[in-house]
């Protein structure tokens, strides 16, 4: 667990270090192009590549223990390349035919989008299989390297190419990919070579494609609702409001996202794969016991984030954007809480993910995505931007409530009264120690005041984390796991 958390602080310090460079070298209006590209690329990546790795990490422990794990990876090659040029085919309909006018050269958008898919899927799969298979330190150190690697390259291609969204994605590409060539190199090599096997000749396993198919489709259908709630409204305020204000709006919410999605990746790549090996057993029937000590170890802890992003949002502005970037903090505040309302609905879904009922997952989605499009779209025209953080936070505590209602038809999910009062008591110490803070600094601070600020609420709030932790891991039954590798070393 420690390394893991080493290896995240590195990571998410490099993540909000890039931010920085980012909003110092770029300005809003090139935020904006590089927030429509990642939208677009996420659209095709939620849909049609997500819910299938997500059955491989379902499946990996049992392809792992029969030998099979580099005859169902071949075909998810295969698989990918087809995504990327499917991909790549669709944004020349929608610009040659849809007339859709991005501002940035077509050929640039469709390069981008097509090396996006297969790059960062590359290393962004490649890296958690590592985990999964229990190798830790490997996993933790390229996780950090790849962030580092792309920061360095983005900076390289900006100052001696040009300082456009281009060039800047083009260096995040060229460092997902060196490390992720190595990671997949890795990989096979732990796993062993009696796993290597001649796959040109190996028929599709037309068992395993029926339990894809089955587990995959309503997945693709809640992830695809999901981008809807998530990412659309970013060609909303582009058409609407100009391509400058979309940048402040992404940066904004990039903080909140960010951070959130960092404290949650501690937690996840630490609890998930003793979670998926515990659900992976076929002789275990606890399901509900395992999804519920995993909801109950990642919950609370993701309380604490959303309330400190909230609180420290004006200081976080002034310390983690470059100075066109001063009207975004608005943004953080709202995006807290709808990442948290967000997380928490991901972490509701994996009870149907262990429960191989991803149609669960159709319903919470649906009604998040229609309520994101349709409140942002009438909320933007009354309010501006600011209608843009509503409409999400909305949206995102509708999802999650469906998904809660949802999941207790089938399990109930119950927090102690102890465990409520102790977070109930380090909010209410972190408010008061805040407010206490504005009172001596005064709203006008330096930059120099805010890192001061952000360091004191910092080291309260890890004294927090260390100590639920700490709780959960004391009382949790996850010593009953197997926490050593699965293949050679």
């Amino acid at each position: 667990m420690l390394l893991i958390v080493i290896a995240r602080i590195l990571q998410f310090t490099l993540l909000l270090l890039t931010l920085r460079v980012a909003t110092s070298l770029l300005p809003p209006s090139e935020m904006g192009k590089i927030s429509l590209v990642t939208a677009t690329v996420a659209f095709f990546a939620l849909l049609l590549l997500n819910p299938v790795g997500m059955f491989i990490n379902r499946r990996m422990h049992i392809w792992h223990s029969k030998k099979h794990v580099a005859r169902h990876l071949f075909y998810f090659w295969f698989y990918l390349f087809a995504v990327a040029v499917s991909a790549m085919l669709a944004v020349v309909l929608a610009i040659s035919i849809g007339g859709w006018r991005p501002d940035m050269s077509a050929s640039y958008l469709v390069a981008l989008v097509f090396f996006s898919l297969l790059i960062g899927t590359l290393n962004q799969t490649a890296l958690p299989w590592l985990n999964l298979i229990g190798n830790r330190g490997w996993f933790a150190s390229l996780t950090v390297a790849t962030t580092l690697g792309n920061l360095v390259a983005a900076v390289c291609l900006v100052s001696f190419w040009e300082g456009t969204a281009e060039a800047w994605m083009c260096g995040l590409l060229t460092g997902q990919m060196v490390i992720g060539v190595f990671a997949i190199w890795l990989f096979f090599k732990k796993i062993g070579g009696s796993d290597v096997v001649d796959t040109a000749y190996v028929r599709p396993d037309a068992q395993n494609l029926r339990a894809l198919y089955r587990f995959a489709w309503p997945l693709a259908l809640a992830v695809g609702l999901g981008w809807v709630q998530n990412q659309s409204y970013r060609y909303v305020v582009e058409s609407s409001m100009g391509m400058a204000e979309l940048g402040l709006v992404v940066a904004g919410f990039a903080i909140s996202s960010g951070i959130t999605a960092g404290f949650d990746s501690i937690l996840s790549s630490y609890f998930q794969p003793i979670f998926y090996k515990k659900i992976s057993d076929p002789s275990h029937e606890g399901y509900d016991q395992a999804w519920s000590d995993y909801a109950k170890s990642v919950l609370p802890p993701m309380v604490l984030v959303a309330l400190v992003i909230a609180l420290l949002a004006a200081d976080l502005t002034k310390v983690l954007l470059g100075p066109e970037y001063a009207a975004s903090y608005k943004f953080i505040v709202w995006g807290a809480f709808a990442e948290l309302a967000r997380m928490a609905t991901a972490v509701l879904g994996m009870f149907a993910h262990a429960k191989m009922k991803t149609r669960m997952l159709i319903l919470p989605n649906l009604l998040g995505a229609v309520l994101s499009l349709g409140l942002v779209w009438w909320l933007v025209g009354y309010w501006g931007s600011i209608g843009v953080g509503i409409g999400l936070t909305v949206a995102s505590i509708g999802a999650m409530i469906a998904s809660m209602c949802k999941t207790a038809s089938y399990t109930s999910l119950k927090i102690s009264s102890r465990m409520t009062a102790k977070i109930l008591s380090m909010c209410f110490s972190l408010v008061l120690a805040s407010t206490l803070l504005d009172a001596v600094m005064g709203e006008d601070r330096s930059v120099a005041m805010a890192i001061a600020r952000i360091t004191a609420i910092g080291v309260l709030f890890l004294i927090f984390q260390v100590i639920l932790l700490r709780t959960e891991l004391q009382t949790r039954p996850w010593s009953g796991i197997p926490d050593k590798p699965l293949g050679r070393v």
